[in-house]
């Protein structure tokens, strides 16, 4: 089960303003990391210090469970109960969506060539295979319809791997 935050403003445990960049908060959680550790910190309490300034980062560097902690504490403040958790909340069509954005996260190139290579390979053989059998094996003409798949991955395997493009993920892929 998990640990219930003991913190009750995480910009304060780390000494950050609420409009900080995740720059800026990374900056002064290992600040206050290196200072407060118990291995280097001799006071007794230490350690409770110490799991402060991390969940108080555990918050601050999620979007989420940032935008949850400032509309948690912005009802809190007009005395409005906040609502429940997004786990405990049961998911219905007319739930309130917390506006967030993605951050980019990088492709590995490998990754995605790969990803095409076997789409080739898939389509090449679909139409290798079924071809051969319609001709060589004298398989009825209703099995062409089996090489559709391969021929509609293979122009976009093709041109993906073959393309002069450094980074062909580019092209308005999310991930």
């Amino acid at each position: 089960m998990a640990r219930r935050s003991t913190i009750t403003d995480p910009y304060t445990a780390l000494g950050v303003h609420e409009s900080s960049t995740a720059a800026e908060i990374k900056r002064a959680y290992r600040e206050r990391v290196l200072r407060c550790h118990p291995d280097r910190d001799p006071s007794p309490n230490a350690a409770e210090v110490f799991r402060n300034v991390h969940e108080a980062y555990r918050v601050l560097s999620d979007p989420a469970q940032r935008y949850l902690f400032e509309r948690g504490r912005a009802s809190s403040s007009e005395n409005i109960r906040p609502g429940p958790a997004p786990s405990q909340r049961r998911r219905d069509h007319n739930a309130e969506q917390i506006p967030m954005e993605e951050p980019e996260r990088a492709i590995d190139p490998w990754l995605f060539k790969g990803l095409h290579i076997t789409g080739l390979l898939f389509g090449l053989g679909c139409v290798g295979g079924v071809g051969t059998g319609y001709l060589f094996n004298d398989w009825p003409p209703l099995m062409l319809a089996f090489m559709l798949p391969g021929l509609v991955v293979l122009p976009d395997c093709w041109a993906v791997l073959f393309s002069k493009e450094k980074a062909p993920m580019r092209r308005g892929f999310r991930w």
